[in-house]
């Protein structure tokens, strides 16, 4: 998102949640093991690198999908209503500035 203001600069907002899936290490593991397989279709690489590229991948992923077992478990353990909130919030997504642009 991209707010105008008035001494002729642009400030640029991302939105960034807890619960996103992809995590920029996740992203590059992810495209990582991509390109190795293009390679090794092209024959310009080796199906052992793949390989290990794509277990790599696979190991994050499920380190991330016991980390988000273990956040659920704790959550259906809440009892009042401001742990609830606590929670909630955390999952919420936010605006975090970015950077500044000046506009030409």
């Amino acid at each position: 998102m991209i707010a105008e203001l008035s001494n002729g600069k642009r400030k640029i907002y991302m939105w960034q949640g807890r619960n996103n899936r992809w995590n920029g290490e996740s992203c590059e593991l992810k495209r990582k093991a991509r390109e190795k397989l293009r390679k090794w279709k092209n024959n310009r690489g080796r199906k052992e690198e793949y390989l290990i590229a794509k277990e790599n991948y696979r190991r994050k992923w499920e380190e991330r999908k016991s980390e988000k077992r273990e956040e659920e478990k704790t959550i259906k353990s809440v009892k009042t209503e401001e742990e609830v909130w606590t929670y909630i919030n955390k999952e919420r997504r936010r605006k975090t500035e970015v950077s500044y642009e000046k506009i030409h």
